[in-house]
């Protein structure tokens, strides 16, 4: 049988995601967090797709593991810490969204150069057991149905 993406549960995305909270790298603005989200939202609303530099940029960011002063990402050059910082705030982010939205918001996030969410992200839902397998077919099924959850819950949100 076929993996079916829509037999994934929000609640049983909620519970993995439960499992594996990454904060070591978390944002402590709240500025920066609604701004992030509020990025998504619009950026969900019209249907369309978001790159991670598009998200970042212009943000100042507080996150004491990476500096003691706020920051911004250097979009053109991201380092690994700026990519752990935001896997770790997108995860969160899922977290505190899932069961009202019944979708992964970020998966409307997007790497440009692959018009496609990173591998990291696959990675670690298959480590939480969400995804059975990194075969591509698994992965773009189960990102497209999210991108789709996600662009109708906005359309009326």
């Amino acid at each position: 049988m076929s993996f079916q993406p829509s037999l994934i549960t929000p609640q049983q995305i909620y519970d993995a995601v439960s499992t594996d909270l990454p904060t070591d790298f978390f944002i402590q603005n709240i500025e920066a967090k609604d701004e992030l989200f509020a990025r998504i939202k619009a950026t969900a609303k019209r249907r369309g797709m978001l790159s991670y530099s598009e998200l970042v940029r212009g943000i100042k960011f507080d996150c004491p593991t990476i500096s003691t002063e706020p920051f911004e990402i250097t979009t053109y050059d991201w380092r690994g810490v700026d990519r752990k910082m935001m896997g770790c705030e997108l995860a969160l982010m899922t977290h505190r969204t899932i069961l009202d939205t019944g979708c992964i918001i970020s998966s409307v996030v997007v790497d440009s150069t692959q018009n496609a969410p990173s591998k990291t992200l696959f990675e670690w839902l298959c480590d939480l057991e969400l995804l059975p397998n990194m075969e591509e077919t698994t992965v773009l099924s189960f990102w497209i149905h999210q991108v789709k959850l996600t662009h109708e819950y906005f359309k009326t949100h």
